[in-house]
């Protein structure tokens, strides 16, 4: 006969006994506190219940839970996004002074932009990324381009933001993301990397934005 206590060694106490923690730490936490961790909270419960049916043992329901605190990261959505051009070939290359020609197209990041520089848990925010691309001489036909954001946070890669492909012909473009930031990051400051490539040429750069309580 099992000790009383070896009952709670049963992956789906301890599943439940992490699921309970997690509402009660919801319950005790004030409202805007609640905005940050309660999807963090909830994939800690939900990783703590995947991993119990996975892997049957009281490890691999603390691993779950681990893991599912993380899925918060993911919430990361682009609400809408726009490319347009900016300047025309010959307005871009007199604006920049270009005057040696590319045997490839080439991508030139100009500029990237993320306003407002501060928002709470639940916000939007509009990421811009100013670009130049360049075709070999005579060409005219389109090429494909991809522009894509990825959220960091002391130099770790946090989410990648799916990316946008276009087909495009010489010229500056803008592109324009509006992504909802998820309810459960926490306070402090993070870092959008913007990134466009067209074949074996690509250019980033980085923004920063504050996430207050």
């Amino acid at each position: 006969m099992k000790p009383p206590l070896s009952r709670f060694r049963s992956p789906w106490v301890c599943a439940l006994i992490v699921c309970c923690m997690a509402l009660c730490s919801c319950a005790s936490t004030y409202e805007g506190q609640m905005d940050q961790v309660g999807g963090t909270l909830a994939g800690a419960a939900f990783g703590a219940i995947l991993g119990g049916l996975i892997g049957g043992n009281v490890e691999s329901v603390l691993i779950g839970a681990a893991a599912g605190g993380m899925m918060g990261w993911s919430a990361a959505t682009i609400a809408h996004y726009e490319t347009n051009q900016v300047r025309s070939s010959a307005e871009d290359r007199k604006m920049y002074g270009l005057t040696t020609g590319v045997s490839s197209p080439t991508i030139k990041i100009r500029q990237g932009t993320v306003s407002p520089d501060c928002v709470r848990p639940g916000q939007e925010i509009t990421v811009v990324t100013d670009y130049s691309l360049y075709l070999p001489a005579g060409a005219t036909a389109q090429v494909p381009v991809e522009e894509y954001y990825v959220l960091m946070k002391d130099g770790k890669a946090l989410h990648k933001l799916p990316p946008q492909n276009k087909t495009l012909t010489e010229g500056g473009y803008t592109g324009k993301a509006a992504i909802k930031v998820p309810r459960n990051i926490k306070a402090g400051t993070y870092v959008i990397e913007h990134r466009t490539s067209t074949g074996s040429s690509y250019d980033v750069t980085t923004t920063s934005f504050v996430v207050g309580s």
